[in-house]
């Protein structure tokens, strides 16, 4: 495939819009010492400048911007000068459509960190896919947050209804009801309010998802998803919109991505985004074919401990399964059963075992495989396979790995 031009802006962190409103604070309070030490009007400016700095430096507020040209191909990426960067040094890739019919589109490299770029969605959309890291392909992540209403119905029904029964039964239930709505309900709003900053991440990769809350990480693989379909709403009028997830088992997962928006073109893109995402990612695992059963049932461990399975997978390697009247796995087979997310984990876990055993290349073709992992323990697994550099360093991996499947 030809390579191609793309225009696009380059976005960076703005850190003089929080630098200046820090220097208007010393202003202020320099001021308020000087000239007008009797009038508290530079305590109230300098602690607004505070604020106003806090939130514009953790928020990214008003980045700057530069024109660039990014040279696209099948296997690397070019932003402006700089050098190209291969395909298979991007981690994680995501498009967040705006309303204005352009995009955002976060680029984050596995050792030169992240680039936020901004281009019309059509071209965003086929640069992903001329580089192959789409959706499904790398992981992408989102900073999740739960609804206004949960937060106080939770914060209501464990504090406030304890503190009205105890009021109602010493004092009886007109001052339950009137203490209420007059301090408990908005005292329960407050702490509702404040519990917004609790904040989750999820992980959307190749095999499924990952939801973490309060440093607890749980990973539900796609085939053990029904459906994704968007939250709707007769009651709210924004844009913003979650994200339900219907498992196997009719258990509903209720996802909400944070939306903290710096204009109003962008209200409600990170929830749009993490809305495509997951229904991308569904759908192609869903598309994807299983490979061989006799194929994936050699490269399992099959309760052997890891020097015995990496013996087992030299042993294949080089000679085949005669018994069975199959040769030996071709490179490309193994690829296709690494990253094949209906395998089992185990079976993956070997292919790629076995890629790390031909040449550097396949060292490569494991991290690309973990770059699309959203299930933790997967990931680190082959990160560990791909950064094995000995016999004994690769049956260590192996063997966490078998007495990790043995417990499950």
């Amino acid at each position: 495939m030809a390579a191609r031009e793309l225009p696009a802006r380059e976005l960076r962190r703005n850190w003089w819009v929080p630098l200046v409103a820090l220097a208007t604070a010393g202003a202020a309070l320099l001021v308020e010492r000087l000239a007008h030490p009797d009038v508290p009007f530079g305590y109230f400016v300098a602690w607004l400048s505070v604020v106003f700095a806090a939130v514009t430096a953790t928020r990214n507020a008003f980045p700057l911007s530069r024109p660039i040209v990014l040279r696209v191909s099948s296997g690397a990426l070019g932003i402006g000068d700089l050098a190209p960067v291969p395909a298979s040094e991007i981690a994680e890739a995501k498009i967040s459509p705006r309303w204005t019919g352009d995009a955002l589109v976060l680029l984050v490299f596995r050792a030169k960190g992240e680039r936020w770029l901004q281009m019309r969605i059509l071209d965003a959309k086929a640069m992903l896919e001329m580089l192959g890291v789409g959706a499904g392909e790398r992981r992408a992540s989102f900073s999740l947050t739960l609804p206004y209403r949960t937060r106080f119905l939770a914060v209501l029904l464990g504090l406030g209804v304890p503190w009205v029964v105890l009021i109602g039964w010493s004092a009886g239930l007109g001052l339950a009801l009137l203490s209420l709505f007059l301090s408990i309900g908005p005292f329960c709003a407050f702490l509702a309010w404040i519990a917004g900053f609790l904040r989750g991440r999820l992980v959307v990769g190749a095999d499924g998802f990952s939801v973490r809350w309060l440093g607890r990480e749980r990973f539900q693989p796609f085939s053990a998803v029904r459906s994704v379909r968007v939250e709707t709403s007769f009651l709210s009028l924004s844009r913003t919109r979650g994200t339900i997830v219907e498992l196997a088992s009719g258990k509903r997962l209720r996802l909400r991505a944070r939306d903290a928006p710096i204009v109003e073109e962008d209200r409600g893109t990170e929830a749009r985004a993490m809305q495509l995402h997951l229904t991308q990612a569904f759908e192609r695992a869903g598309a994807l074919g299983t490979e061989s059963p006799h194929v994936t049932a050699l490269l399992a461990g099959g309760g052997r401990s890891g020097a015995e399975w990496l013996a087992r997978l030299d042993e294949l390697m080089r000679d085949g399964a005669g018994r069975y009247r199959i040769a030996a796995p071709s490179p490309e087979l193994l690829t296709r059963v690494a990253n094949d997310v209906a395998t089992p984990r185990e079976t993956r876990i070997g292919a790629a075992a076995a890629l790390v055993r031909l040449d550097p290349e396949g060292r490569k073709t494991v991290r690309v495989v973990a770059d699309a992992c959203a299930d933790p323990k997967l990931r680190g697994t082959l990160l560990a396979l791909a950064s094995a550099d000995t016999d004994d360093a690769v049956a260590e991996v192996l063997t966490r790995a078998a007495e990790r499947a043995g417990r499950s």
